[in-house]
């Protein structure tokens, strides 16, 4: 799957809508929708099979002022999940999977991108009533019971991240369920994992005071604003995070 995203303006002129319905193709309601939904943010305009319609795509878009770019389904990022650190000297020592260590001066820190990763699991239950009733009525000649019945329960998890982005170093990646509390924070840990990460990711804005921080992934429905009504965010958050990454000026190569 390729991608088509653009970076509308925050107010379209009237006209912008029906350009660009015409030059891509999709319906009026739907250009006008991401006009105004995005409103000067960067997001998905389109997903396509082919690579080349994809960049004719972009290309019309392009051809109407705005900037507009392909990337991947899948983007990936060069990143290390970070299980401890320690900071003194203006200097974080981050160890992370593999034991693999990095050591990062706290000023080249240039971009920090917090938010949330939500899943969702539907899980079937089924009701098979009482099984001594229906004998008990099937031999008194009474109607028993129907059916089975079978209900749907939907569970929604969600795990806090913070990415911090510095030039030369792979994206370090802090992940609620990843980071040994323990043996990163002086004094009493906190009863719950989300009090924990909550500490972590203050410490972090605290000491890379120098970068950008960016908050607006912590939301599903700005989530679900950037990648449009087609990419699901359980699904596609990588999208989002690529998305604001760009237009923060901290992309990888997922885009041309």
């Amino acid at each position: 799957m390729h991608l088509v995203a653009f970076n509308p303006p925050a107010t379209p002129d009237a006209m912008l809508a029906e350009s660009l319905a015409e030059r891509t193709g999709m319906s009026l309601y739907d250009a006008r929708s991401r006009l105004r939904v995005l409103a000067g943010w960067p997001g998905i305009l389109g997903h396509y099979g082919e690579e080349g319609l994809a960049e004719a795509i972009a290309a019309a878009v392009r051809g109407l002022g705005l900037s507009a770019w392909v990337m991947p389904g899948s983007p990936h990022e060069l990143r290390s999940t970070v299980r401890r650190f320690s900071l003194a000297g203006g200097i974080m020592s981050a160890i992370a999977d593999g034991g693999v260590r990095h050591e990062i001066e706290l000023s080249s820190i240039h971009l920090g991108l917090a938010g949330q990763r939500y899943s969702v699991r539907h899980e079937a239950t089924v009701d098979r009533g009482n099984p001594k009733a229906t004998m008990i009525g099937a031999a008194f000649g009474f109607p028993t019971a129907s059916s089975p019945t079978v209900s749907q329960r939907r569970t929604e998890t969600r795990e806090a991240f913070v990415h911090l982005y510095a030039v030369g170093h792979p994206t370090l990646v802090f992940a609620e369920p990843s980071v040994q509390y323990a043996a990163v924070q002086a004094g009493v840990v906190e009863p719950t994992r989300r009090a924990n990460f909550t500490r972590v990711m203050r410490q972090l804005q605290s000491v890379c005071n120098r970068a950008t921080w960016d908050e607006r992934l912590w939301q599903r429905r700005v989530q679900a604003r950037l990648l449009g009504p087609v990419l699901p965010p359980e699904r596609h958050l990588d999208v989002a995070i690529a998305l604001l990454t760009r237009q923060l000026g901290a992309a990888d190569d997922p885009y041309r």
